[in-house]
C-alpha cells in the first residue's frame, strides 16, 4: 500500500467514525442522514460527467424521510406530540451502518413549472447521477416510526447524489417505482 493510499485509508477510516445519527426536522418532518465527504468518492467520475454539464455536489447526504412521507408524519405527530421524543430516541438508537453497493446510475425527470417573470408553463428536465446504496437499519426504522407516529410510511429509496444537471437541487427519488420510471441507465466505472 503507497503512502497515499495509507493516508486515504486513515481518512476514511476517521470520516466513519465522525458520522453522527441523522437530524430529525419537525417542521418538515424529515431525516437527513449527512455525510462526510471523505466516504464518497467522486474524483473518478468526474472527467467523464463534468463535458456533460454535470457538476458534483458540494455535500452528501443520505435522505432517510423525504418531504412525501415527512408531511404524513408531521401530520401524524400533531396528534401525538409525545411521539416527538420517540421519534428522536428511535433515531439515535437505529443503526445506520452503510451498505454500499458498485452500482452507479444516471436518472432524468421533467418538472413541470412556470416561469417566475412571465407566469408560462415550462418544462424542466434534471438529471442526477446517483448511487444505490443500502442503509441497515432502514426497515426496521421505518417499521418502529410507522408504530411509533401511528402511521404507516413507506422507505424511502436508498440513494446518495454525486452529480447534478439542469438545477443543483437534485432529483427527489421516494421509491424504487419512482426510481425505475427515471429510466436508470447503470454507469460502469
Amino acid at each position: 500500500m503507497t503512502d497515499e493510499q495509507k493516508r486515504m485509508s486513515a481518512e476514511r477510516e476517521e470520516a466513519f467514525l465522525s458520522l453522527k445519527p441523522p437530524r430529525l426536522d419537525l417542521e418538515k418532518g424529515t431525516v437527513i442522514l449527512d455525510l462526510d465527504a471523505r466516504l464518497v468518492d467522486i474524483e473518478r467520475l468526474k472527467e467523464k460527467l463534468e463535458p456533460e454539464g454535470f457538476s458534483p455536489k458540494s455535500e452528501f447526504h443520505f435522505t432517510v424521510v423525504g418531504f412525501k412521507s415527512g408531511r404524513r408524519l408531521v401530520q401524524a405527530l400533531k396528534m401525538r406530540p409525545a411521539a416527538a421524543e420517540k421519534v428522536r430516541a428511535l433515531i439515535e438508537g437505529t443503526d445506520w451502518g452503510l451498505e454500499s453497493t458498485p452500482k452507479i446510475y444516471r436518472i432524468a425527470k421533467d418538472y413541470n413549472l412556470k416561469d417566475s417573470a412571465t407566469g408560462e408553463a415550462r418544462v424542466e428536465q434534471r438529471e442526477s447521477i446517483v448511487e444505490v446504496l443500502g442503509l441497515s437499519g432502514l426497515d426496521e426504522f421505518y417499521r418502529s416510526l410507522s408504530a411509533v407516529s401511528g402511521t404507516e410510511l413507506e422507505p424511502q429509496f436508498p440513494h446518495l447524489t454525486l452529480f447534478t444537471k439542469g438545477n443543483s437541487a437534485g432529483i427527489g427519488v421516494n421509491s424504487r417505482e419512482e426510481f425505475d420510471k427515471m429510466n436508470p441507465e447503470e454507469i460502469k466505472l
